[in-house]
């Protein structure tokens, strides 16, 4: 199972990566929506552009030729799989770039070497990303699932939604849990 989830990154990793040549530009996330006069529609083609706050130690994607329509944190709960979680986030910057969001992605570490609560940790993410932005929309994401297709859109509806109903573990079948 191990090799299949390296496997998918490999592939994903070469249908994601960008050329060495595209340029990063560094602007702030307010400036960013102030000077983009159109919404970002929910498939374009990637942008190049990694804002970064310097009011604080918080670090918000978002596209430079257009306004996202969502503003999402990615929280992770995460302890002890540091392999799975390079794979994890060499993967999903390049994944939710290209979808055109404002993203930050927090993972959310647990030191004590009680149990792992995934319970807490997600909560503890929840609220601390709560105070650092005013996101608009929250992904709680496990640190060994990769979406596959782009055509899975990190973005909240009205109602709660669960995005990854099939995975290669199951061979894609519909798991209800």
């Amino acid at each position: 199972l191990a090799n299949k989830s390296v496997v998918s990154f490999v592939y994903l990793e070469s249908k994601w990566t960008r050329s060495p040549k595209s340029s990063n530009i560094t602007t702030s996330m307010q400036d960013n929506h102030l000077n983009a006069s159109r919404a970002c529609s929910k498939a374009m083609p990637s942008a190049t552009s990694a804002p970064k706050d310097t009011d604080s130690d918080r670090i918000i994607w978002s596209p430079v030729n257009c306004r996202p329509q969502q503003t999402v944190a990615i929280i992770v709960p995460f302890r002890n799989r540091y392999s799975n979680l390079s794979v994890f986030l060499n993967h999903m910057h390049p994944f939710m770039r290209h979808q055109q969001l404002a993203y930050t992605i927090f993972v959310i570490d647990q030191r004590q070497p009680k149990l792992f609560n995934r319970g807490a940790l997600l909560n503890v993410g929840f609220l601390e990303a709560s105070k650092r932005y005013p996101y608009s929309c929250f992904i709680f994401h496990d640190v060994d699932l990769l979406p596959e297709d782009d055509r899975n859109l990190y973005t909240c509806e009205e109602q709660p939604l669960h995005l990854s109903v099939a995975i290669d573990k199951f061979a894609y079948k519909y798991v209800l849990a």
